[in-house]
């Protein structure tokens, strides 16, 4: 019984190390490929005499996705959203006298292609004060305006986060 569970084990070992030569022997052109391409291009020096074109060569493998666009893609600059308008919340002095310590209130708003604010939501309150507090900060995040983030030279969609802290003198964010 133990030689044939050793036969078993060396048997799935060869079966495993069979699989892994094939993936790198499938895998590795693809991997080669994408990286020879990009160096190749950023490489080429430019030609200041014309001669004959040079013949294209040939691909390692018969089928090959495009993958150069999605690389540009990736290393494209995120630029993130800047305020340009910021409303400050409201609070009715009857409500600030009634604040003991710091309330925080925190807004997650949705930032559309165009800098306006297309959505904003606020955790749940706990007591009558913070559900009007963060009915206030809802209020007023709506009227914000931004430069938009962007992703290299396109408007993307993005989301901002700001904490406001009301006290009894007033309300500060960031």
């Amino acid at each position: 019984m133990p030689r044939r569970r050793i036969k078993t084990r060396w048997g799935w070992l060869f079966v495993s190390l069979v699989l892994m030569a094939l993936a790198v022997f499938f895998l590795y052109p693809t991997v080669q490929n994408l990286t020879e391409s990009e160096s190749a291009v950023a490489a080429a020096p430019p030609s200041s005499t014309t001669a004959a074109p040079e013949p294209k060569p040939t691909p390692v493998r018969a089928v090959e996705l495009p993958m150069a666009q999605p690389i540009r893609t990736v290393a494209r600059a995120m630029v993130p959203p800047k305020p340009i308008r910021e409303v400050a919340p409201m609070a009715a002095d009857s409500i600030r006298t009634r604040i003991d310590d710091e309330i925080p209130v925190y807004v997650t708003m949705r930032i559309g292609t165009n800098g306006s604010v297309v959505g904003a939501q606020a955790a749940r309150a706990s007591d009558g004060i913070q559900a009007y507090l963060v009915q206030r900060s809802l209020e007023a995040v709506r009227q914000w305006k931004f430069r938009p983030a962007r992703l290299g030279p396109d408007p993307v969609p993005s989301k901002w986060t700001v904490r406001f802290r009301f006290d009894k003198a007033g309300v500060d964010w960031n």
